[in-house]
């Protein structure tokens, strides 16, 4: 074999070599796909906003004594279609015999309406998916031709504010042929982007999407006991048997080593207690009365309180409430679970 065949051969079993070991390579660099909008940690992201014409949210971290948290605040607004003031003119002509009268004129009316709430886990991986915020891809796209991609009339502002850094903010335009992505207008770079869909729907849906209802976050295989109280009763103290075990699982009493069917049968239903929603400032109930308070306690000693309350909603119907270390404050409950939550009180000694 030649000097030049062996040169030949020699760099070829290196790019070989070389291809392979990129193609194997598990550089975490190598696999990220997208353009970076916003390079960012999760824990910087201090707040998220979506304005739009119809929904304004806001998220924001709050902290107490129990833990770090995110608050949301949504402005949705309504329009509906009124009639106008009608006037009777005495002196109209009366109408052919079949012919109908005129549509009457109507105007537009727009109600506000204000929630503010705590956030579950869905804002907590929100703020995650921002971080960093990545695009599919970037367009070249020039000023002239922003109306191209819905964005000389933009349907909405995302607003993210960061930790010691200024604020970024994008324009949301008209979604993408076929895919439903949405263009995007980076104010910063001046250039367009688009977005994934599934990066914005939690915002746009916040209402739905975003309220914490559980009532306890604890799972249930990391709760030793729990302390159950009413106005009309002594404390009732239940403990968990085989927690760890999803088939042997069980509640019963304290010092016994079997569980007892009704005891087992009534935390089904106090665990099942979710929230339906939050209670706005002018919602505020009148005459209230704590109907039961579950103190629970977990694995490593700490407690988790839940109130199931009953009072008078605004109009004067009765209600049921509810409040808990997870919610901080006031919800509404559904009905019937509470209420038979509290009648079948009865089911323990």
């Amino acid at each position: 074999m030649s000097k030049q065949a062996i040169i030949l051969a020699g760099l070829l079993g290196v790019g070989m070599v070389a291809s392979y070991m990129s193609w194997t390579s598990e550089d975490p660099t190598e696999e990220t796909e997208g353009v970076v909008v916003i390079d960012t940690k999760p824990e910087q992201i201090d707040g998220i906003s979506w304005t739009s014409e119809k929904m304004d949210v806001e998220l924001s971290r709050r902290s107490d004594t129990v833990g770090d948290y995110i608050w949301v605040k949504t402005v949705e607004r309504i329009e509906k279609e009124v009639p106008l003031e009608l006037t009777v003119d005495l002196e109209a002509p009366e109408l052919p015999e079949g012919e109908a009268p005129p549509e009457p004129e109507t105007r537009t009316e727009i109600t506000t309406i204000v929630r503010e709430f705590k956030a579950g886990d869905t804002a907590q991986e929100l703020i995650e998916s921002f971080a960093p915020l990545m695009a599919s891809r970037s367009l070249d796209v020039s000023s002239d031709k922003y109306g191209d991609f819905g964005l000389d009339a933009p349907e909405a502002t995302l607003l993210v504010t960061r930790s010691g850094k200024e604020p970024r903010e994008l324009k949301i335009g008209g979604e993408a042929y076929g895919t439903r992505d949405r263009y995007a207008l980076d104010a910063d770079k001046a250039t367009v982007v688009l977005l994934d869909s599934d990066l914005l729907r939690p915002l746009k849906f916040a209402i739905s999407r975003l309220p914490d209802r559980d009532l306890l976050t604890v799972e249930t295989p990391a709760l030793s006991q729990v302390q159950v109280s009413s106005p009309t009763r002594e404390v009732v103290t239940l403990t968990q048997l085989n927690a760890a075990d999803p088939q042997k699982a069980t509640w019963g009493y304290p010092d016994e080593t079997e569980g007892d069917e009704s005891a087992a049968a009534w935390m089904n239903k106090a665990l099942s207690l979710k929230a339906k929603a939050y209670v706005q400032a002018e919602e505020m109930p009148t005459g209230t009365t704590t109907e039961l308070t579950l103190v629970y306690t977990d694995e490593d000693g700490l407690q988790h309180q839940v109130e199931v309350i009953q009072g008078q909603g605004p109009n004067g119907e009765t209600q049921w409430y509810g409040r808990s270390t997870n919610t901080r404050e006031l919800v509404t409950l559904h009905a019937a679970q509470a209420s038979e939550l509290v009648a079948d009180l009865d089911a323990l000694p």
